[in-house]
C-alpha cells in the first residue's frame, strides 16, 4: 500500500471546508448589507430652521395694538409650518360703544394667513398682528377684529407636517 499517495493526493476533505467558510463570508456580508440599509431607512426628524426674529410691539393708550415678527436672519422657514399663538388677547365686541365682552382668548393664526399666502420665509419677511390686519383669522374661526393685547403674550411655533414635533421660536410679551 502506498501510504504516502494515500495521505497527500485525496482532496475530498478541502472542498466542503472551503464552501463553509465562503457561505459564511456570504452570510456576513449580507447582513452588513442589509443593516446598513435598514438603519438609514427610518423616518426623517423635522427639525425647526435656525431663525433670527425680531419682534416689536406698541401696546399704547392709542388704541391700536401692533406687534410685528420680522424674520432677522438665519435659514429660511416654511410659512405653513409656522403659527402664532396668541394668549390672553381680549376681543373687546363694541355695542354703542360699551365693551361687552371682554374674555381671554387663546387663538391660533398661521403664518400664510397673517402674510397673506406667503410660504417661502426669509430675511426682512415681516408678519404685523393688529385689528387692522385683514388677514386676521384663526384657525378655530375666530376673526378678531377688536384685538387688545395689553395683556396677552404671542409665540411663534414652528410645527412639523407629520408628526407632533414643535418649538417656540420666539416670543412676544408687552
Amino acid at each position: 500500500m502506498d501510504l504516502k499517495g494515500y495521505l497527500f493526493d485525496d482532496d475530498r476533505g478541502v472542498s466542503p471546508v472551503i464552501g463553509v467558510i465562503l457561505m459564511v463570508a456570504i452570510t456576513v456580508i449580507l447582513a452588513a448589507v442589509i443593516a446598513t440599509f435598514v438603519m438609514n431607512m427610518g423616518p426623517n426628524e423635522e427639525t425647526a430652521p435656525t431663525t433670527n426674529w425680531d419682534v416689536t410691539g406698541d401696546t399704547s393708550s392709542s388704541g391700536a395694538d401692533v406687534v410685528t415678527f420680522t424674520h432677522d436672519g438665519g435659514g429660511g422657514a416654511d410659512g405653513a409650518k409656522l403659527y402664532f399663538v396668541i394668549d390672553g388677547a381680549t376681543n373687546v365686541e363694541s355695542n354703542d360703544g360699551d365693551s361687552t365682552d371682554t374674555d381671554k382668548l387663546k387663538s391660533e393664526y398661521t403664518w400664510e394667513t397673517l402674510s397673506g399666502g406667503t410660504t417661502d420665509v426669509s430675511a426682512s419677511n415681516s408678519v404685523e398682528i393688529s385689528p387692522s390686519n385683514s388677514n386676521l383669522e384663526a384657525t378655530d374661526g375666530n376673526s378678531l377684529s377688536n384685538l387688545d393685547l395689553d395683556d396677552a403674550s404671542i409665540d411663534l411655533v414652528w410645527r412639523a407636517s407629520n408628526s407632533d414635533t414643535s418649538e417656540i421660536l420666539t416670543s412676544w410679551e408687552p
